[in-house]
């Protein structure tokens, strides 16, 4: 068993894998956002995950988990630390489709929507605090109607192009396939037209209360 700790000398440069994709690079993304918000609070990057999960991005949720509760990280992902639950949830909106089609209509990265208001990114509760999150929340419904239906939304992988700053998924023949673009692409049209709040960039969950609106408000 490897144990590293919070007192680790690596630099974030040197641990980021060269080769991720899909999950796994948006959630190391994540991490490494989230640790140098850390360190501008506390002066100390949390401590790295080692790379090798049996499931993509998990031992970045993880890691981040046993980092942030000050004790030494194993190879052997525990969640015990009372993290926001965007953190201990599994995201809805974490493929990498989404990504692109977010990059495709915007030209933001989807990394500039990780932690962004209450819904977008990881997770998700409270109500939301501007257009943008409205149109993550909307997102939210959006797949959770396309997993009533049969359809799984963190691995299903479709098709598409990006076509005057739109995605264009109308060739699709698979029902799940057109359904998971369709919510994307109008997750990413309701975006470009939202204005983006750097308040809300980094927005954490206790400010986000328990209240919270249906899916049939859309």
């Amino acid at each position: 068993q490897v144990n590293v700790t919070a007192s680790s000398s690596r630099t974030l440069s040197s641990i980021a894998p060269q080769t991720s994709t899909g999950l796994r690079a948006i959630r190391l993304d994540t991490c490494l956002r989230d640790c140098r918000s850390h360190r501008s609070i506390t002066g100390n990057y949390p401590a790295i995950p080692p790379i090798g999960s049996t499931r993509p991005g998990e031992h970045v949720i993880d890691g981040i988990t046993r980092s942030y509760e000050g004790t030494e990280l194993s190879t052997t992902p525990t969640v015990t630390s009372p993290l926001p639950e965007r953190w201990r949830r599994r995201d809805k909106r974490g493929l990498w489709e989404l990504a692109g089609v977010v990059k495709c209509s915007t030209g933001r990265s989807a990394v500039a929507y990780v932690m962004y208001g209450c819904y977008c990114g990881l997770g998700g509760q409270g109500w939301p605090r501007d257009k943008a999150d409205w149109c993550c929340h909307k997102h939210d419904c959006c797949y959770g109607k396309a997993e009533n239906l049969g359809c799984q939304t963190k691995t299903d992988k479709y098709q598409w192009t990006c076509e005057n700053k739109m995605s264009n998924c109308e060739s699709l023949k698979n029902r799940c396939d057109k359904i998971l673009c369709r919510c994307d692409r109008e997750a990413a049209r309701c975006l470009r037209r939202a204005p983006f709040t750097p308040k809300y960039s980094v927005w954490p969950d206790f400010l986000c209360g328990y209240e919270q609106p249906t899916c049939t408000r859309h």
